[in-house]
């Protein structure tokens, strides 16, 4: 798992994402993807990834791109429609996969204070026993970025014992 990731992959931009942008700008786009809490998108903003955790809650995040004068603006969103991580992102271009991939490993809780991003905060707060069991409940879909699943799945690889030592 611990093979080296291309820089093709990492530095991949969806070009069909500054058309997608221009094509929504003055829609008002709702998604009805999830039963109990459509997300309301802002004018002009679309989904580019999700991270869905695969419990009985059914616990997801939205990560959204919308054009802001000449920069791409990203936001990640919960199902409750609620921006409640600490960052305000703006590209100057279409960001790369890694760039997205940088957010959603890096993202933290408003109100956080123990230094753990979201996704390591997942991760502590739960049971797991192996790293297939954080794979099958981290889910990283991505319309825009195929390679994001990948990214994680070489990202838990490195970081995989430091998890398990530090809950012990």
């Amino acid at each position: 798992m611990s093979e080296l990731i291309s820089k093709e992959i990492l530095l991949y931009r969806p070009i069909e994402l500054v058309e997608r942008l221009s094509s929504h700008l003055n829609e008002q786009l709702v998604s009805n993807d999830r039963e109990n809490s459509p997300l309301e998108l802002l004018p002009g903003e679309i989904i580019i990834a999700e991270i869905i955790f695969n419990s009985h809650c059914g616990d997801y995040c939205f990560v959204t791109a919308r054009k802001s004068n000449d920069r791409i603006g990203i936001d990640v969103r919960d199902e409750y429609d609620q921006v409640f991580f600490d960052f305000n992102h703006y590209f100057s271009q279409i960001p790369t996969q890694q760039e997205i991939f940088e957010i959603l490993i890096g993202m933290k809780v408003r109100g956080s204070d123990d230094g753990r991003t979201y996704l390591v905060d997942v991760i502590f707060n739960n049971e797991f026993e192996q790293m297939e069991d954080i794979l099958n409940f981290i889910i990283l879909p991505s319309d825009f970025y195929p390679n994001l699943r990948l990214l994680f799945e070489k990202w838990l690889a490195e970081n995989y014992k430091t998890f398990f030592e530090d809950k012990n």
